[in-house]
């Protein structure tokens, strides 16, 4: 399984239901949002299933969830376990994407 896409509609599901849910908020134009998001797609389908999600969030088509989170910058990551936020960043640093999603996976 890779990656799913989130939406304005899916998104509160996918936040409240997943028990470890990954998120890439990304957008056509950004560069750094280019640079991360192979590393992204490259966990997703090393770890992904039906209790870990990872779900990619275009923020130019899906406004609503991208004011709902609250994202000013882009790419901008979140990392929910049991609907609970456990972390947020925004950075297009692969080295610190792989860190936090492995860790958040060994937790």
């Amino acid at each position: 399984m890779s990656t799913i896409e989130m939406t304005d509609s899916n998104y509160k599901d996918l936040i409240d239901k997943s028990d470890l849910l990954f998120i890439d908020i990304w957008s056509q134009w950004c560069g750094p949002c280019k640079q991360s998001s192979p590393m992204f797609e490259k966990l997703a389908e090393e770890h992904a299933n039906d209790k870990i999600i990872f779900a990619k969030l275009n923020a130019e088509t899906e406004n609503q969830a991208s004011m709902h989170l609250k994202v000013s910058n882009l790419p901008t990551f979140f990392i929910f376990r049991n609907g609970n936020l456990v972390k947020r960043w925004s950075s297009g640093d692969v080295p610190r994407l792989r860190k936090e999603i492995t860790e958040a996976l060994s937790n």
